[in-house]
């Protein structure tokens, strides 16, 4: 594990956590917590995605354009962050085929952006630790589950080629400068405050389908499969890597899959309602099946993921009932 010496240790603790893209829906959630901890937090965000309204008072919030290098370069020598979570991005996977290089700029050019700030640092003011959401996206047209660290990455869609190449960069910088890196792959982050906008997030747009009296809109037969893991356990698991140090590349699952068509079924049951499945051609692109095994990451650090499916998603349609507009 590559470590750099922290020096004056009453001083690095003063020091902010930075989370690009804080005011998104998991960014906002590891906001939270980390403030809960007790840990001055700095968001970057652009907005275009997020909320301001959902991150605490006393958070420090600059609003820039992630992508432009000397803004993030100012924030950085200004605040000295001592943590990066690099979470900026959007999760269109239609969006980002049909328009692939407006994706590559939101997804991969935030990571160059966030890479050339860095560079230009002082060594007092370099970060010791950076961590990045990646996504399980990355393997994609992988024909064995589960998907572990040694599962060859094979992307078909620009989303997750740019966030392998994100990897890539953030790897080969943290090599160079002798600065921790945490790739996390996620699987299907789930949970309060994901968009309903476009099919990223299935649990959030089934449930907004069903407070609005409309289909459940399913991509082909429903029989393909995902990982969905609550975002508290996301969040939990990002601060345990910054709590221990944990660098390297991690997938994050639960290791359990279920059907899009049974994921509707559960929360038409949730909420009280027969529901009904409009069915929409399959893309090509997608992936038929998707389960991680995280036992690396559980052995590295003692994490687990604490929440039950059912639990889960009986707290976020709590969150979208309460929030519906």
């Amino acid at each position: 594990m590559v470590k750099r010496p922290i020096g004056n240790t009453s001083h690095f603790s003063q020091r902010p956590v930075m989370v690009t893209g804080g005011a998104g829906f998991i960014g906002s959630h590891l906001v939270e917590a980390l403030h809960k901890k007790g840990e001055i937090v700095l968001v970057v965000d652009d907005l275009s995605h997020g909320n301001k309204e959902w991150l605490p008072s006393g958070v420090l919030f600059e609003k820039k354009d992630l992508k432009k290098s000397n803004l993030l370069f100012n924030i950085l020598l200004s605040h000295k962050p001592k943590v990066i979570y690099h979470f900026a991005g959007h999760t269109q996977l239609r969006e980002a085929i049909l328009h692939p290089t407006a994706d590559a700029d939101e997804n991969l050019g935030t990571t160059l952006s966030l890479i050339e700030a860095c560079q230009q640092l002082p060594s007092e003011a370099k970060p010791q630790h950076i961590l990045f959401a990646s996504s399980s996206a990355v393997y994609g047209g992988a024909s064995t589950t589960p998907f572990t660290e040694e599962t060859v990455t094979q992307p078909v869609t620009p989303y997750g080629i740019a966030k392998l190449a994100s990897e890539q960069y953030l790897q080969w910088y943290g090599e160079h400068a002798g600065i921790p890196i945490t790739n996390f792959r996620f699987a299907n982050v789930y949970g309060p405050r994901q968009s309903t906008v476009g099919e990223a997030g299935v649990v959030a747009t089934f449930i907004n389908c069903l407070l609005h009296g409309e289909p459940m809109r399913v991509f082909g037969d429903g029989t393909h499969t995902r990982d969905y893991i609550f975002v508290d356990d996301v969040v939990e698991a990002n601060i345990l890597a910054m709590e221990q140090s944990v660098a390297g590349t991690f997938v994050l699952g639960t290791g359990l899959s279920t059907s899009t068509l049974e994921l509707g079924k559960q929360l038409a049951n949730i909420a009280g309602k027969p529901g009904s499945i409009q069915h929409l051609p399959f893309s090509l692109a997608e992936q038929s099946h998707s389960l991680l095994d995280a036992i690396a990451f559980i052995k590295r650090t003692g994490w687990r993921p604490r929440t039950q499916l059912r639990q889960g998603l009986q707290k976020t349609f709590s969150w979208y009932q309460d929030h519906a507009t």
